[in-house]
C-alpha cells in the first residue's frame, strides 16, 4: 500500500534567514579575500613581465650603438641582459602569475555574485521566496561548488 504521507515545506524564519544571511556574508568576505590575492598576483606577474620584455629591447638598441667600438664589452653586456629576462621569464612561466590572477578574479565575482543571488532572495517578501527547504538547499550546494573549486588563498 502507498503511503499518502506528505512532507511539508521547512517554513521561512528568524533560524533560515539568519543561516541564508550568514552564508551571504562569507560570500562577501570570500570575494574579498580573491580580490585581494587577485592584486598580488596581478602585481608579481607585472613585475615578472614587463622587465623580460623591456630588457631586450633596451639590449637591442644599445648593442647597435655600443658594439662598435668596445665588443668585448658589448657581448659581456648581453650576456647579462640575455640572463636576466631569461631568468625573469622563467620564473613567470613557472609560478604562473597571470593564471592564478585570472582565477582569482573569476571566483571574486562568482562569489559576488551568489552573495548577490542571497541579498535578492533576502528582500523579497516571503510569499515571493519560494520553499525555504529547496532555496536552502541550492544556495548550500552553490557554496560548496565554489568552496571546493576556488583557489587556494
Amino acid at each position: 500500500m502507498l503511503s499518502s504521507y506528505q512532507p511539508e515545506n521547512l517554513p521561512w524564519g528568524d533560524g533560515v534567514e539568519g543561516l541564508l544571511q550568514t552564508w551571504c556574508t562569507t560570500c562577501n568576505e570570500c570575494a574579498m579575500l580573491h580580490d585581494k590575492c587577485a592584486s598580488k598576483k596581478k602585481r608579481r606577474f607585472h613585475i615578472l613581465s614587463v622587465p623580460s620584455i623591456i630588457i631586450p629591447i633596451a639590449m637591442a638598441s644599445f648593442s647597435q650603438l655600443y658594439s662598435v667600438c668596445h665588443d668585448y664589452e658589448a657581448q659581456l653586456v648581453n650576456s647579462v641582459g640575455y640572463l636576466m629576462s631569461g631568468s625573469l621569464a622563467g620564473l613567470g612561466a613557472f609560478f604562473n602569475y597571470g593564471t592564478q590572477y585570472a582565477q582569482h578574479a573569476q571566483y571574486e565575482m562568482l562569489y559576488k555574485e551568489l552573495g548577490t543571488e542571497i541579498e535578492c532572495i533576502l528582500s523579497k517578501p516571503v510569499d515571493f521566496r519560494g520553499h525555504a527547504d529547496v532555496v536552502l538547499a541550492k544556495m548550500r550546494l552553490k557554496l560548496d561548488a565554489l568552496n571546493k573549486a576556488s583557489p587556494d588563498l
